[in-house]
């Protein structure tokens, strides 16, 4: 349905990844602007991601539920403190599961996994998918 005006996109994602989208919008000829409404900092106090990081050999599966939870949690790896190869990790989408080879982690669950159901599944049926190093 064409209303006769051009098409115009606002992205309101992240400072960071704004400029990207408009870039690609722009390149298939639509009129695209930033106006990022969240911004993503680092926390003042990152000590809750360094317990995370020493108790996640506790766990069966960790979730990211995007890119730049991705981003800080690994830049918040204490030295010293590896991935347990018998941990998976789940991505609800692909944005996120590009992140993780940043990491050196490959995703090897090809399932969609669009909610906690789905990244769930497959552990408890023991058809982990995992990210491994």
């Amino acid at each position: 349905m064409s209303s006769g005006r051009p098409l115009r996109v606002v992205v309101t994602r992240p400072a960071a990844q704004a400029a990207a989208w408009v870039q690609q919008l722009r390149g298939r000829g639509i009129d695209a602007e930033a106006l990022p409404l969240i911004e993503i900092a680092p926390v003042d106090d990152s000590s809750s991601l360094v317990d995370a990081w020493h108790a996640i050999a506790r766990h069966r599966l960790v979730v990211f539920v995007s890119a730049n939870a991705v981003e800080r949690f690994f830049a918040a790896r204490p030295d010293g403190v590896a991935w347990p190869d018998d941990v998976a990790a789940g991505a609800p989408g692909p944005g996120t599961a590009d992140a993780l080879p940043n990491h050196n982690f490959r995703l090897s669950v090809s399932e969609p996994m669009s909610s906690a159901i789905a990244l769930y599944t497959p552990v408890a049926s023991r058809r982990t998918g995992t990210m491994r190093r």
